[in-house]
């Protein structure tokens, strides 16, 4: 079996204008009790000073592109370590604090079989967990959260816990795998990347949760309000539609299902939008088209900016 602790390890770390709290991450993986072979740091178009700040750091790898958002941050900064014969592949993103211990507890629950480990992820403030790890995905239920089940309060013990998908946000992966499923799809620009990465890993290993393995994240840090939550949505609901329709069916039910997984999804966002239309400040042709627009990526497979064209 692999011995991780003599591996090469790089960590990940996707920014876009947050240079304060992006110090902090780096400073929290320069202090881990298992050192990094290397930070690989990949800044999104940040216009806060970020650049500058990362092109004074002498022991970071720094890659400065336009913004493809979170999603195409990770496809280069996990095709970077790829291809720089890494063993191990730390993802992070810039609000994210790690315990000096966090890498050696990760590493400490590898076992056969297994092509990633997720950390525990708490809030920095109010030390509550977030729940967003999927334990199991159940293709015979149509409802999102029947569908995609996250982990509970009760699933967490001091034992690591299979589950079938985790976040960005800390996510240890064993490099090896990546022949066989590639990199993140760069044009989901944001939210379900990880998911879909994480149904490629599924068919090929394990992904664990290990309890024990905490990382602290600066919640409110985006001054998010309801256009912000609107666009996430948005593509979140192109993304998810386009894993659903490209998963295969094995059976009538499951396929039953799937549609009316994608139903349901479509009928929450525009719920989300005709309830703060005002606030949202869109209007009803321009929501209208976007979904004409997410029908067009799909069939295409080729993915557009969804909101270039809104102000």
């Amino acid at each position: 079996m692999d011995k991780p602790y003599k591996n090469k390890i790089a960590a990940v770390v996707v920014t876009y204008n947050r240079k304060e709290l992006l110090k902090g991450c780096i400073t929290s993986l320069r202090n881990q009790t298992r050192k990094l072979d290397e930070i690989i740091v990949v800044n999104n178009d940040s216009t806060d000073g970020t650049k500058e700040w990362l092109d004074e750091q002498k022991d970071l790898t720094v890659i400065h592109q336009a913004n493809l958002g979170g999603a195409g941050g990770f496809h280069t900064g996990i095709k970077t370590a790829y291809e720089k014969g890494y063993d191990w592949i730390w993802c992070m993103e810039d609000e994210l604090l790690a315990l000096k211990n966090t890498l050696s507890i990760l590493l400490d629950n590898f076992s056969q079989g297994i092509v990633a480990l997720a950390p525990i992820r708490k809030n920095r403030k109010t030390k509550e967990i977030y729940y967003s790890e999927i334990i199991k995905f159940d293709k015979r239920k149509c409802k999102g959260a029947n569908r995609y089940q996250r982990i509970k309060p009760k699933d967490i013990g001091s034992n690591k816990i299979k589950i079938f998908s985790a976040t960005f946000e800390g996510l240890l992966i064993k490099a090896k795998i990546i022949s066989q499923v590639g990199y993140p799809n760069k044009d989901f620009f944001i939210w379900y990347d990880d998911l879909e990465y994480c149904m490629k890993l599924n068919q090929h290993g394990k992904i664990y949760y290990i309890p024990t393995a905490i990382i602290f994240k600066n919640n409110n840090v985006n001054n998010a309000n309801l256009k912000n939550e609107y666009r996430k949505m948005m593509y979140g609901l192109r993304n998810l539609i386009y894993i659903e329709i490209n998963r295969r069916s094995n059976f009538f039910k499951d396929a039953l299902c799937k549609n009316l997984s994608i139903l349901n999804s479509i009928i929450s966002v525009n719920k989300y939008y005709f309830f703060n239309r005002k606030v949202i400040g869109l209007s009803l042709y321009t929501h209208i088209k976007i979904h004409y627009e997410i029908i067009q990526d799909i069939l295409n497979e080729n993915f557009s900016e969804l909101f270039r064209n809104d102000n």
